[in-house]
């Protein structure tokens, strides 16, 4: 008989305190995947700005989310299926709403298939050394490498996934990752609702994303 598959549920997850979470990640980082290699914050960093801290129940996947509602040391090293999810999904209920990462296909997966969209980017520097992930994809051969910036769409639930579709060349990239930053959470605090937007970040999202349905009704 083959061994059954894992598939992480909402009852698998616990909340642990900055300390577990901290000692749970790093001593399980070597376990990822060369894309999704996560670095650790401090200890002190979590200690003082995060204000959840969610893993499933052995503690081999999990995330942390900040005070401001970002959400970062996102990480699965276990065999659970789906564990991506069920946490994102129960760190938005709890308040997540945004986050980074660097642009690789297996992210960009992820994030967009639970309700992300990256409305900014900024193009790192190849000559920081001190970024372990940012040097494997150096040797991966990237030329240009992006971190990106992702909010959480509420108002396009009414969608289902298949039909959104992101043009992501028309994301603005920006200098510095202060200035990606401040762009996207000026995004954020307006996209609570499709009737708080102005008409030039309207226009700007619409740019980004289109709805394959309204594609199709405009072929009519």
């Amino acid at each position: 008989m083959g061994n059954s598959i894992l598939v992480a549920k909402e009852s698998d997850i616990v909340e642990v305190d900055a300390l577990t979470f901290y000692t749970e990640f790093t001593s399980r980082r070597h376990l990822l995947q060369n894309a999704t290699r996560v670095i650790p914050r401090e200890l002190e960093h979590y200690q003082k700005n995060c204000k959840h801290f969610l893993m499933l129940r052995d503690h081999s996947a999990g995330l942390a989310i900040e005070q401001s509602g970002r959400i970062i040391s996102v990480f699965n090293a276990g065999e659970y299926h789906h564990a991506g999810t069920v946490l994102l999904t129960k760190a938005i209920n709890l308040g997540g709403n945004k986050l980074e990462c660097f642009d690789v296909e297996q992210l960009r997966y992820i994030y967009m298939s639970n309700g992300f969209i990256p409305v900014s980017r900024y193009l790192c520097d190849l000559s920081d050394k001190e970024d372990l992930y940012l040097d494997f994809l150096k040797k991966e051969g990237r030329k240009n490498i992006y971190i990106l910036f992702w909010i959480y769409r509420p108002m396009f639930n009414v969608y289902r996934k298949e039909d959104i579709v992101f043009r992501d060349v028309h994301i603005k990239t920006f200098e510095t990752e202060e200035e990606a930053e401040k762009f996207r959470d000026k995004i954020l605090k307006e996209c609570s609702s499709l009737d708080k937007l102005s008409q030039e970040l309207r226009d700007y999202l619409n740019t980004i994303i289109i709805i394959k349905q309204d594609k199709e009704k405009n072929k009519d």
